[in-house]
């Protein structure tokens, strides 16, 4: 938490920590750290968790178990429960096209009992099996007033955008590709596409911290630029502007959150979250492109409260 406010994060999501099969998180006792910290007052940042189903049986008892013992939207402006992701059905199966049975009772069901999500998709055959079955959910239960998002989105095509837009769902390009030319050789991430399809609810992320970076720099800066860590240009269609992708990163992901009011602008009447720069991001000519990636917060404010400053080595 210490290093991302280093950053000039104010918020982070946290999507199911990220798998239970992989070791990383007991989905029943993993979050008790965070938890204790949170008791205890000393959670510098904000923090929004998602909470992992990663269901095998058609019975659904995982998810039954969460929506019986789970309230939503619960917690404190520091820590809170926003909803499921990045999972509703074991991984096993959400690659899998079509989608099982099991998974469309599932998403029913959450739909059903109010619950925001979002899932994970990496290719476009995975966005399109879970457009069907969302359609097909939202005919029953309308999901946009959820805040239903599908993230990643490597590859996501023109006629998958346009489904997208006609729900309401919102979507989160991630800039992973910036690392790992082998593991993300494919289809890219289509930041420009989205803001010209002129989708209401587009946010900007980095994927877990264990595949990419939580550094948003070194993402906006892929976002910007096309370009990846050793700076080869291979995402040349889809760059965005400076100002697109730090309202991608800020002002935008309020809405996956139902705090589009509270946070990522400054405003009156919104939480007094904000970052002072070493730089000035926005001038080309004191921070060319290159210069993006090196960007650090000299002072973070959360909540109105200096939680990170590096003046103070100074003074």
């Amino acid at each position: 938490m210490a290093s991302a406010l280093g950053m000039g994060l104010t918020t982070i999501s946290d999507h199911g920590g990220t798998v239970p099969e992989g070791g990383y998180l007991d989905p029943a006792t993993g979050y008790e750290p965070m938890l204790e910290l949170m008791r205890e007052g000393k959670v510098p940042l904000r923090i929004r968790l998602f909470l992992p189903i990663m269901e095998t049986e058609p019975e659904l008892p995982l998810l039954k178990g969460r929506l019986d013992n789970a309230f939503r939207d619960f917690g404190t402006d520091m820590v809170r429960v926003v909803g499921f992701g990045e999972w509703l059905a074991d991984r096993k199966f959400q690659t899998m096209s079509p989608l099982p049975e099991f998974y469309e009772r599932a998403a029913k069901l959450a739909a059903r009992r109010g619950w925001t999500y979002q899932q994970h998709v990496i290719n476009l055959r995975e966005i399109k099996a879970h457009l069907d079955v969302w359609e097909r959910v939202n005919a029953e239960t309308p999901i946009a007033p959820l805040r239903w998002s599908l993230m990643h989105l490597y590859g996501m095509d023109d006629e998958s955008i346009a489904r997208a837009k006609k729900l309401g769902i919102g979507l989160m390009p991630h800039a992973t590709p910036y690392y790992n030319p082998i593991a993300f050789a494919g289809p890219k991430p289509p930041f420009r596409s989205l803001i010209a399809a002129g989708l209401a609810n587009v946010g900007g992320g980095s994927d877990g911290a264990r595949i990419a970076t939580m550094n948003p720099w070194p993402m906006i800066y892929y976002m910007v630029t096309g370009r990846n860590a050793g700076g080869q240009l291979i995402n040349p269609d889809q760059t965005i502007t400076r100002e697109q992708a730090l309202r991608l990163y800020t002002a935008a992901n309020g809405w996956f959150f139902r705090e589009e009011h509270l946070i990522g602008s400054i405003e009156p009447g919104k939480l007094a979250d904000l970052a002072v720069l070493s730089a000035d991001y926005l001038d080309v000519g004191q921070v060319p492109d290159a210069e993006i990636r090196n960007l650090r917060a000299l002072i973070t404010i959360v909540g109105g409260r200096i939680v990170h400053d590096e003046t103070e080595k100074q003074r």
